[in-house]
This record gives C-alpha cells, structure tokens and sequence, in this order.
C-alpha cells in the first residue's frame, strides 16, 4: 500500500512540476502501475484478506470461550406439583395425590461460563484447511496480479503499434498529398487527364480514412490501458518505451532460449494448492470417526423471592460454581462419514490427475509459445525488409512521376503496393508482440 501511494505521489508531482497533466510511464512502470493500482487487484487483496481472517477466527474456535446470560422470572402463578400422599398409609381416608406449589414469586439468576475445546480432531484439521484456504487466495491473488501486468503490456504495446502506424501514414499522407497536388496542377495544365487525378484523390482519401481509423483506435488503447491500470480513463499518458528498445531488450531477444521454471509458475503452484486441499478435505472427513472433549467451568448466582426486592441489600443470592468435561463419541452413522470420506478419497485421485494434467499442459504451452516466437520473429524480419522495398519502390516510382518518366496507373500500381506493405508489416509487428507476450506469460516471466 505504501509502495503503490509513493509511485502516484511520485507520478503526479513530476506532472504538476512540470505544469503537465500527462502521466509518463515506461512499461515496466506501467505494470506495476497495473500490479499495485488494478480494479482486479485491489478486490483480490480484499479477497486474500478476508482469508486471513477466516484463518484466526477458525483459530479462535479451539481458545476459551466465556459467556454471561442472565434471566428473570416473574410467576404470575406457580406451577403446581403432584406428588403421592405418605399420610394415606397411617390414614386411610387422605387423598392419595397432594397438591403442592414449590418456588417463588420472583426469581433471577446470572451465570458466567468458560468453555474450553480440549481435544477435536475435526478442529486441528479444520485449521490446516483454513491455512490452505488462505494460501490459496494469495495464489489467487499472485496470479490476477500476473494477469493484470499481461493485460497492461498488451495495452501498452497495443498503443505503441497504433503510434507507428500513425507514424507511417502521417509520412505516408504527406508524399500522397504532394502527389495530388502535382497531378492536379499537371491536369490544369493540359499534361495528365482528369481520371489521373481522380486516381490520386481516391487514394489519398482511402489512406487519410486509415488515419482516422487509427486515430480512433489510439485514443480507445490509451482508455484501455488507463483502465486496466486502475485510473481515471481520460488520463493523458506519455508511453517513454518506445518498440525499438523493447524489440532490441535483451530479455525480448533471448526470450525463445529462456529456461522454464514448472516450480514457480502460478498455475502449478495453484494446481498444487488444489491438491493440498484436497488431501485436508480427505483427513477432515476422517477426523468425525475421533471423538471430542470438550471441559466448561460455570458459577452461577440466583435470588429467590416472594416479594420484589431482589437489588435490595442484604438480602440472600445462592451461588452455584461447578466445572466438568463432555465426551463426544461417534459410534454409528448408517455408513454417511463412511461414503463422505470416500468421497473426498476420490477428489484427493482427481487434484492428482488435474496436478499431471497442469504440467504437461505448460510444457506443451511452453513449447507451442516458443514455435509461436521464433516463427513470428522471422516473419516480421521479412515484413521490415519488404517495407523498406516497398518504400525505396514507391519514392522511385513517384520521383519518376514527378518528372514525366512514370505513368499514373504505375504509380498507383506502387502505392497500392506500399500500402498493402504497410499493413502486413503493421500486422507481422502485432503477431511477433503478441508472440512475445505469450510467451512471457507462458513462461511465468511477469
């Protein structure tokens, strides 16, 4: 909590230092914006938390336990009793039932007790599961944390993308604009037909609704990746990671070779967890064939009166003070503690298979995400190199249209190459990031 209020202190006042409002953020900033901030992560602590608690309150249950009650009773008209006649065998003519009122009019009573657990095998293993329940909400916790930095960086990179292709079409629309502009003064001036500059407008405006299009996208990712760091979506951002530095990280470039550690990934930890459980649940079933004792210490005061004057002094209360034990034993439950151990014997088997399953699920993971890599940063290394052809084509071909070597459909022919260059460069960036993010993830690397 500290942690994460110093970095918005430090955040915010760097901005107002610099009269900014925008919020600069690398990207491991981000994701620990996103580790400290997120909305997911903030109701898991919550949730981890209250695991804590369950912890000390099932703790609570085995410590002593002191109660107070107390009571009044006003008898309006006291019960009578029944009892035989002892006077009928001396004379035979009493009744042989006798009519009697025993107690008084008004009576109270208070009484404090201490009740102690002295031995409950249920208790001891009901403990060991709650501490389980709590390792497995800071598993949780760990693992949306995990998920929150996977998201921010998608977001992150996803922004980064849509700046560079921003960055493309500006450059793009500033050589396409400059084309038009010839072409319609040449059309004015009686050297190219009307159709030439028809062609040229067409494409500007088709490139300039990209740019739109792009625009849009931007200021939705920053929204995206506002939210998913837990602050105000409309905040300005200012991303100082740029694609090149991340692309040319050394953990971005040894990434493929990286080792996988199966101990410390979260969803072997949490299949782990699971099994734990599982095996608590098992000897919790076990625990009802033992029996329980359980000790109390109990004193007592009451009054007993005919007349109201029970906070009179000096008048008698009976004190009562006695202690004891209480054995609980099972003996026959027509086979139900039978079948539920059993039952938890069988989800003990399962957590097992689910446990195998985990592990050769991240190993395979691991190796589909590799492949994934490796053949994504291949792809986009050809996707740079046709652009950079692209490109050198498209500024040869329009150099020759501005001095009359070149025909308006070759030059069309060319930007519509380019363009279509763009975009698969664009999209050969996206999958080699995405690739990269999985396989982080794949590896536990967050």
């Amino acid at each position: 909590m500290i942690k994460r209020s110093l970095l918005l202190i430090a955040i915010t006042t760097t901005g107002l230092a610099f009269g900014q409002t925008s919020m600069s953020l690398s990207l491991k900033e981000a994701q620990q914006m996103a580790a400290d901030n997120s909305y997911k992560v903030l109701a898991g602590e919550k949730t981890a938390e209250q695991a804590e608690k369950q912890v000390k309150e099932t703790l609570a249950i085995g410590l002593p336990q002191i109660n107070a009650r107390g009571g009044y009773d006003h008898f309006i008209e006291i019960p009578t009793t029944i009892i035989p006649n002892f006077l009928q065998e001396f004379d035979p003519t009493q009744p042989e039932y006798l009519e009697t009122q025993f107690g008084t009019t008004y009576n109270m009573m208070g009484e404090i007790k201490l009740d102690q657990l002295l031995f409950d095998a249920v208790y001891f293993v009901g403990l060991r599961g709650a501490r389980t329940i709590e390792e497995q909400a800071f598993l949780g916790l760990e693992k949306t944390t995990i998920e929150a930095k996977h998201a921010t960086t998608q977001a992150y990179l996803a922004c980064l993308v849509y700046e560079e292709n921003k960055r493309i079409l500006d450059e793009t629309l500033e050589v396409l604009d400059r084309v038009f502009k010839e072409t319609k003064a040449m059309n004015e001036a009686g050297f190219l037909e009307a159709i030439d500059v028809d062609q040229q407008e067409l494409t500007l405006l088709t490139t300039q609704n990209e740019l739109i299009i792009v625009e849009r996208q931007l200021d939705v990712g920053y929204k995206t990746l506002n939210f998913i760091m837990g602050v105000d979506i409309n905040q300005e951002l200012d991303l100082t990671s740029t694609l090149n530095t991340i692309l040319e990280a050394p953990e971005f470039t040894n990434i493929a070779i990286t080792k996988f550690e199966m101990d410390s990934h979260i969803d072997h930890k949490m299949a782990i967890n699971n099994l734990d459980r599982k095996s608590v649940s098992h000897k919790y079933q076990k625990s009802f064939y033992y029996p329980q004792l359980t000790g109390y210490l109990s004193h007592s005061q009451s009054a007993q009166r005919n007349e109201f004057n029970l906070f009179e002094s000096g008048q008698p209360w009976y004190p009562t003070t006695v202690w004891g034990l209480n054995l609980n034993v099972p003996i026959w439950s027509s086979g139900q503690r039978h079948f539920a151990t059993q039952r938890a014997q069988i989800a003990y088997e399962q957590a097992e298979i689910e446990l195998k399953e985990t592990s050769q699920d991240l190993l395979l993971g691991v190796d589909q995400q590799r492949e994934n890599f490796v053949a994504a940063e291949r792809k986009f290394e050809n996707e740079t190199k046709n652009l950079e052809l692209a490109k050198r084509i498209f500024d040869t071909s329009t150099s020759k249209y501005s001095e009359g070597l070149s025909s308006s459909f070759e030059l069309t022919q060319k930007q519509s190459q380019y363009l279509f260059t763009q975009q698969t460069y664009i999209n050969g960036l996206v999958d080699l990031l995405v690739a990269r993010t999985e396989l982080n993830k794949a590896l536990n690397l967050y």
